[in-house]
């Protein structure tokens, strides 16, 4: 296992004790950013788009989202399970 501040190590082992599903530590080296994916936001059009702070246009454009992304060599992600009904977020059936 490969070995990281310890501060970011702890903050990974925090996630997972309030409820993260998965953490992980990755340097900014082993993940590939693609400029075409925020064209997934609006080609075709996404319902959402505009929604939410974390979406175009409300987010940074690409070139400085690149500064901010690499000012820093690692990274800690977090995945958390949510499971919803369809009909009130999604607009599916109720099974969905």
């Amino acid at each position: 296992m490969k070995k990281f501040p310890k501060k970011l190590e702890e903050l990974r082992q925090y996630a997972l004790e309030v409820g993260a599903d998965r953490a992980i530590i990755l340097s900014a080296k082993q993940l590939e950013i693609r400029h075409s994916a925020r064209a997934k936001c609006y080609i075709p059009a996404c319902k959402f788009y505009g929604s939410s702070i974390m979406c175009p246009p409300h987010n940074l454009e690409f070139p400085e989202f690149l500064d901010v992304f690499f000012s820093n060599p690692l990274k800690l992600f977090t995945e958390v399970e949510i499971r919803m009904l369809g009909r009130a977020f999604f607009g599916g059936d109720e099974d969905s």
